[in-house]
This record gives C-alpha cells, sequence and structure tokens, in this order.
C-alpha cells in the first residue's frame, strides 16, 4: 500500500513539472527572436514530422503535452508574424517581399557601409527620405532593389538573396525602360535614379562575370548617363559668364547643391566603369574625354551635408594646371582612372598606326607625358599608403596608378620597331613595371583587411 501511495505521488509530481516547463513564462515575442531563419520549407516539416515521430515513440500520452511541443515548433514564417497578446503589430511581420522593417533597415545600412565607400553616389538623406516609403516612383522602386541586390551580395546575412533582388530590381528597371513610348534621343525626363539602378546592376554583373554578360547591362547604363546629359553638367555657354542650368530642369529653379553633385558623382561612376571594362576586356570606350563638361567629385563629407565647394575640371589637372584635390578620395579615383584610359589609348594607337619616324617620334613623346603624369599620382600615392586598409578608394586609386604603368609598358611591347631606336629607355620602363607589378601584389593582399573588399 506504501509503495502503490508513493508511485502515484511520483507521477503526479512528475506531470506539475511537465506542465510547469510548458506554461510558464511569457509567450515568445518576434521581436525578441536574434535569429534570421534561412532554412527551406522542405527542412521544416522535415524536423517537425522527426518531432512527431519522436513523441509518439517516447510514449507521451499527455495530449497537452505534445500540443504544447508541437506549437513550439511553428515555422519561421509564422514566427515572424507572430502578434502579441495585445493584439499589436510587430516590427518583424513580413511583407509581401519577404522583408520585416528591420531587414530593410538593415540592408540600408549595409549599403551604406559597404557598398557606398566602392561606389560613392547616391546621396544619404535623399535616399532615407523617401526609402521607408511605399508610395514611390517607379524608378525609386528599381534603385531601391538594385541597392538591396549589392548590399546583400557582400553580407552573410543576406547573401542567399541577393538574386532574388537583382532580378526583382532588373524586372522592374527593363519595365520602366519599356514603358517609354517616344524615341530614345528626344525622350529628356530621364530620372538620375533609372541610370543609378543600371550602375548599380552592372557592378554586382561584376561580382560574378562568368555568369552575366556585361555588354547589355552597361549598354543600357551608358544610353541612360548619355539621356542625362550627365557629361554636361557643369556646362557652360560660351555666351554666358556662368555655367547654364542643369540638362532636364528648369531654368528658373536651379537644382540644390546636394541634387547637382549627385549627378556629377552618377557621371564619375559610369565613367569609371567605363575605363575598367576597357581594361578589363579591351572594349572601346563609349564615354570620351572631349565630352566631359563635369566638375570633379568634392569630398563625401561636403557632399552628404550639401555644404557646396569648387571643384576644378579633370583636364586642369591632368594637364598639371591644377593640384589633385588631396581632400576628395573619390576625385583622386577619377582622375588615376582618366589617365589609365589615356594609356589604353596610347597602346592602341601604336598598335593600330604604320610605323615611320614620325610615329615613332610621336609614341615617345606621349610617352614622357604619360609617365610624367603617372609619376605625379603615384608621389601622391606614397603618404597614403597606410590608409589603403582602412579606405577602399584609396586602395582601388592605387591599383589603378600601378596598372597604369603596366599599360605603358605593353604599350612599348606593342611597337617593337620604336623600342629599337630607344632601347635604354624601353629597358629603364621595364624595370618600372617589374616594379608596379609588386606593388599591385602588396596591395592584393592587403585588401582582406577592408570590408567593402569582402564579398
Amino acid at each position: 500500500m506504501l509503495e502503490l501511495q508513493l508511485s502515484c505521488k511520483s507521477q503526479t509530481e512528475h506531470v506539475d513539472v511537465i506542465n510547469a516547463d510548458t506554461t510558464a513564462g511569457p509567450p515568445i515575442n518576434a521581436t525578441d527572436w536574434p535569429m534570421h531563419f534561412d532554412m527551406p520549407q522542405a527542412d521544416w516539416n522535415e524536423t517537425l514530422e522527426s518531432a512527431s515521430e519522436t513523441v509518439d515513440q517516447a510514449g507521451w500520452q499527455d495530449n497537452g503535452t505534445q500540443s504544447q511541443l508541437q506549437q513550439t515548433l511553428i515555422q519561421p514564417q509564422e514566427i515572424a508574424i507572430v502578434s502579441l497578446q495585445h493584439g499589436k503589430a510587430t516590427n518583424e511581420t513580413l511583407d509581401s517581399t519577404g522583408l520585416s522593417h528591420l531587414m530593410k533597415l538593415d540592408l540600408d545600412q549595409l549599403y551604406f557601409d559597404r557598398v557606398h565607400p566602392l561606389i560613392p553616389m547616391v546621396h544619404r538623406s535623399h535616399y532615407l527620405a523617401w526609402a521607408k516609403l511605399d508610395d514611390v516612383s517607379l524608378s525609386q522602386k528599381c534603385l531601391r532593389w538594385a541597392m538591396r541586390a549589392l548590399a546583400a551580395s557582400m553580407s552573410s546575412q543576406f547573401r542567399s538573396r541577393s538574386e532574388e533582388f537583382y532580378n526583382k530590381a532588373r524586372r522592374l528597371a527593363e519595365g520602366l525602360d519599356a514603358g517609354d513610348l517616344v524615341l530614345p534621343w528626344l525622350n529628356s525626363d530621364t530620372s538620375i535614379e533609372q541610370a543609378q539602378t543600371w550602375l548599380l546592376l552592372a557592378h554586382y554583373e561584376l561580382l560574378n562575370p562568368s555568369k552575366y554578360s556585361q555588354s547589355a547591362t552597361t549598354r543600357r547604363a551608358f544610353r541612360l548617363v548619355h539621356l542625362s546629359r550627365l557629361n554636361c553638367t557643369d556646362w557652360k555657354d560660351p555666351a554666358l559668364d556662368f555655367p547654364s542650368c542643369t540638362p532636364g530642369t528648369s531654368q528658373s529653379a536651379p537644382l540644390p547643391f546636394a541634387s547637382v553633385e549627385e549627378r556629377r558623382r552618377t557621371f564619375w561612376v559610369a565613367f569609371c566603369l567605363d575605363r575598367f571594362l576597357s581594361g578589363y576586356d579591351e572594349s572601346p570606350m563609349t564615354i570620351h574625354d572631349e565630352t566631359i563638361h563635369v566638375h570633379l567629385p568634392c569630398p563625401e563629407w561636403n557632399f552628404q551635408i550639401s555644404s557646396e565647394v569648387n571643384m576644378g575640371f579633370i583636364n586642369d589637372v591632368l594637364i598639371g594646371g591644377t593640384p589633385v584635390p588631396a581632400s576628395s578620395p573619390f576625385a583622386k579615383l577619377v582622375i588615376a582612372m582618366a589617365l589609365f584610359g589615356q594609356c589604353i589609348l596610347h597602346k592602341t594607337i601604336t598598335a593600330k598606326c604604320p610605323t615611320s619616324d614620325q610615329e615613332s617620334l610621336t609614341f615617345w613623346v606621349r610617352h614622357e607625358l604619360l609617365a610624367e603624369a603617372i609619376d605625379r599620382q603615384v608621389a601622391l600615392l606614397s603618404p597614403r599608403q597606410t590608409e589603403v586598409e582602412y579606405e577602399p578608394l584609396h586602395f582601388m586609386t592605387s591599383m589603378v596608378v600601378h596598372g597604369s604603368v603596366l599599360k605603358l609598358e605593353n604599350a612599348i611591347n606593342v611597337a617593337h620597331s620604336v623600342v629599337q631606336s630607344q632601347p635604354p629607355v624601353a629597358n629603364d620602363y621595364a624595370k618600372t613595371a617589374y616594379k608596379a607589378a609588386i606593388s599591385m601584389a602588396d596591395l592584393s593582399e592587403s585588401m582582406t583587411g577592408s570590408n567593402c573588399l569582402k564579398v
């Protein structure tokens, strides 16, 4: 009798412990759950089935306990949309795109932390003013998804969804282009967001060149840059003493400095992309130097707070008449890219022109001018060498300047008969190119120190 009473008491205490464990504590709140679920639907179904089999095999006959366990193993979508007991909606509620409010904020922050330092063309305050709104223009929606695609591609948390964001941005952008019912060269209403979208999509495709074909995307991006007349942002009317109004805007309402600077930076991003692709796959340049009427980009701080500052033109810097603006890393990159493009043209002209005494003389004149310009750029890089691992633009500028040295060496190798006329000069420059190659190898090792260059 005593053993029977002790057995009943033990079973009662066991049930009380189970009930206390399954009922104690507040319900799970989605906003308190720190993890982002990235598990396929099939895996969750398999987990639920395994849990049910485990319950049956354990012989748990308590329906309340089994029901409580099944409610705990809910799917991530259900965790994300669970409501509070008081009926208030949470910030983790997913919208139709599968993104919560906090996820969108994280993607915006990721973009300006990791993408913007490499592609500094979007004004942060202007973007954040409309990014959280649903009722925005189609071009703004395109830009928003393109920014999310690049941000996700540089994030371990959202990388699995970067392709989804890219496809959505491209589909919207193609639909926007298809909606133009007039001839492209007659349409002056192209928005800056539309050009920025295609430029970001082109940069996204650069992350996986074996999968994507650059030609179609970059052609659309450069076409929109030309249609928007971004290359004439600071064009001066010869009949006037001041710059004409920004193309596409009302002459009675000039744009604020931040908006004009955003146009300049969008153009220079396209310019740098054009020069990079010319050196990468030897494609013809789309943006020609003689058509550029745009001031160099100002320092980042002035851009973000809309503090106007006068910057010179790129030609004035290249000929040595104006010093390189050291306070603007983006301007230094633009100058390096322009010099890189001129070295590519130098090689192309050498390969196509017939060899003659006059051409040999012209070759060495061009070569010396470019070599002197490169030497000035290298001298400016030396004091900044320690900032390479912290500032991605300094890293890119250094790589481009040293790459220009190699392009000049390639031009010498193409002109065999020209080399024979000046063998000492050719040998000296071969040594310079070797040192540049070593510097590029050292810089490549230091690139792992920059978060912006981790993909």
